[in-house]
């Protein structure tokens, strides 16, 4: 069963078109008079339609629902649940909201701005329509996020509004910009560093309504440019190009500048101009200035410099050729300019005492100073090139002295003084201990040494050298050497005794050597034999009765003679015999028969046989040498001689043993 509620004259229509229709009425606690009446069926422009619940009449009314506040943003449903099936639902807005479902008895709406909802409910059956209104209030959250603007590169913008009281606020960006800061405060100041969308969020604190609003900062970038790289170049070079300048290609104005120059560019708008060079021009400095030409543009020129130096061509003199100690010398003559590095070189071994100094000491090696000379090379060098000079300096070294050997001379001799100098200005003798006289002091190599006939010596000679001055400098100090004179007595020589000797004998002749003597030994006639001529005591063994003479000759120089004569002694004849052969057991006389003034051995090989005999006779039974040593009795020279006697043994043989035979045998074997 379903109700209706209607005013009074409605009601009186409906008592008189369905009275006989009513089964029931009834009043409500207002006084409303409710009545049931059941439809059965009706029909309108040809339609039918049945009451599903009793078949009752409907008369529509609409229901907008309660009018409502709500936060921007926010959904509410108005109107009622209704029947569409007995009804149709038709809702308008005022402003025209077309973001909800319009022909529902209850749509959910989130109008922008408050709005106006009429519902027109219409009943099916009859074509009867009601209205009703809604009204739905957006709550307005006033936010103002700052206007869309364009800054520069590293400028700062303000964003947002001034705090309101009842307000919470949230900031959020994209890109993400740290600068943002603290995202509550409701006007920060941004720098963002590219294009940035800054959303801020407004929220009422009390009926937690909010509202976004965006702003956008446009960030025009200034020109990323470069003026390229410090450079250095040549005082000879006429122009130079910026080729390592760098831009945008488009979009930038260039203009260059030359400061401290006093050039020209070829086209000061250009990137990359060529500057020519000014010949009073050393340092310039190139700026490069750069500023977008874009619409609106009102970001302030952006620059950047570099140095050009300009470098004079390097110059340099390692002084003059010339003379220079051995000890080491200033090479306080050299030069140079506009150099970055020095370095000195030596064709020889030497050492420079700073070889990257200017003006530094060089010493000279050994093999410098005995080479006598050495190139020196002063080189130096900046970024534009090298430059070179060469020297050549004569060495001079510290002078040397070499008085020579000791001399040894006889009293009154002369001795030749063959001193030997280097690098020496001058010389001179001089002597000690003696009572001689010098000749030709000065001289290193030609003086002589005079001595007194009654001196002994010895006598010291000292020979001194001055050094050699190079500028003004002497090469070391003056050096001495000495040598010795001594001056002995005449020399002695003595040969030896005369004397007899056998051939073949060898004797030794002179006597023991005296220290500071050479000897010499010569023969008349010519032997061959003698061991040693220079000896003191040479052996001899002359083939003849011959003389021989020594020559003495001491340190000084003087000499003595000595002679001996060696008597030679002929050999006796030794005979032994001759070789021969004989039958065992026979015998066999040896040598020759005896001469006066001689005396006979013999021996034997086999031994066991002797004799005095001159010719014994001997029986050998084996083979056997027999030996024969004959002496002059007067000279006692001997002779040797041998003879070998072969024994000649007969057959051994054996006729058997005896045997007995009969008469009457003819043959025995």
């Amino acid at each position: 069963m379903k109700y209706f509620k209607k005013n009074m004259h409605y009601l009186l229509m409906t008592l008189y078109l369905f009275s006989s229709q009513i089964n029931a009425f009834s009043f409500d606690n207002h006084n409303d008079l409710n009545i049931g009446i059941p439809i059965s069926e009706k029909t309108y422009t040809n339609k039918t339609y049945e009451n599903r619940e009793h078949n009752n009449l409907l008369v529509p009314v609409a229901n907008a629902g309660a009018s409502e506040s709500i936060c921007f943003g926010d959904e509410y449903q108005i109107g009622e649940v209704g029947d569409t099936v007995l009804f149709e639902y038709s809702w308008t807005s005022s402003p025209l909201d077309t973001n909800f479902d319009d022909n529902i008895p209850n749509p959910m709406v989130a109008p922008d701005v408050t709005t106006t909802y009429t519902v027109t409910v219409t009943e099916i059956s009859t074509g009867e329509t009601d209205e009703a209104d809604v009204v739905v209030t957006i709550i307005e959250v006033p936010i103002d996020a700052g206007s869309d603007a364009t800054i520069c590169e590293e400028n700062s913008f303000v964003i947002g509004e001034a705090q309101d009281a009842g307000y919470s606020y949230l900031w959020t960006s994209v890109p993400f910009d740290n600068s943002l800061g603290d995202t509550s405060n409701p006007n920060p100041t941004v720098t963002p560093t590219e294009t940035t969308i800054y959303t801020l969020k407004k929220t009422s604190v009390l009926l937690g309504c909010f509202k976004e609003a965006s702003v956008t900062i446009t960030v025009e970038q200034l020109p990323l440019i470069s003026a390229g790289s410090d450079d250095t170049i040549c005082s000879n070079q006429t122009s130079f190009t910026l080729s390592s300048a760098s831009g945008p290609a488009t979009g930038v104005a260039y203009q260059w500048q030359a400061i401290g120059g006093n050039g020209s560019f070829n086209n000061a708008t250009l990137l990359k101009p060529t500057y020519t060079i000014d010949s009073n021009d050393t340092s310039i400095t190139f700026q490069l200035i750069a500023q977008n030409n874009l619409p609106g543009d009102n970001c302030p020129a952006v620059t950047d410099d570099i140095i050009l130096t300009i470098e004079e061509l390097v110059s340099v003199s390692a002084g003059a050729d010339g003379s220079i100690c051995a000890t080491g010398y200033l090479l306080n003559s050299a030069n140079a300019s506009n150099e970055n590095t020095l370095s000195w070189t030596s064709s020889g071994t030497g050492t420079f005492s700073n070889n990257t100094a200017l003006q530094p000491v060089y010493t000279p090696s050994a093999a410098d100073v005995l080479s006598g000379f050495v190139d020196l090379t002063l080189t130096a060098t900046n970024n534009c090139g090298t430059d070179f000079n060469t020297i050549t300096k004569t060495i001079v070294d510290t002078p040397t002295v070499d008085a020579g050997i000791d001399i040894t001379i006889s009293q009154g001799a002369t001795a030749d003084l063959s001193g030997i100098t280097t690098n020496a200005s001058s010389v001179i003798w001089s002597f000690t201990g003696g009572s001689g006289t010098l000749t030709n002091p000065t001289s290193e190599s030609s003086a002589q040494y005079v001595s007194d006939p009654t001196e002994l010596g010895p006598v010291t000679l000292t020979l001194t050298a001055q050094p050699t001055t190079v500028n003004g400098i002497s090469c070391g100090s003056a050096v001495v050497d000495t040598l010795i004179i001594s001056i002995n007595p005449a020399p002695t020589a003595d040969a030896g005794d005369n004397r007899a000797i056998c051939l073949n004998e060898v004797t030794t002749l002179g006597v023991a050597p005296t220290p500071g003597y050479d000897y010499e030994w010569t023969s008349v006639p010519f032997d061959s034999s003698i061991s040693d001529p220079s000896s003191s005591e040479p052996n001899v063994s002359p083939l003849v009765t011959t003389e021989y003479t020594v020559t003495v000759t001491d340190d000084a120089g003087g000499t003595a003679r000595d002679t001996v004569i060696v008597t030679l002694n002929p050999l006796p004849t030794a005979n032994a015999g001759n070789d021969d052969t004989i039958c065992f057991d026979g015998t066999f006389v040896l040598g020759a028969p005896a001469q006066g003034g001689f005396t006979y051995a013999w021996t034997s090989i086999p031994a066991g046989f002797t004799s005095t005999q001159a010719d014994p006779t001997v029986a050998p039974i084996v083979t056997t040498q027999y030996f024969l040593t004959v002496t002059n009795s007067t000279t006692l020279c001997q002779n040797e001689a041998n003879v070998e006697i072969t024994v000649e043994s007969p057959p051994l043989i054996n006729a058997g043993n005896d045997e007995n035979i009969c008469d009457t045998q003819l043959n025995f074997t």
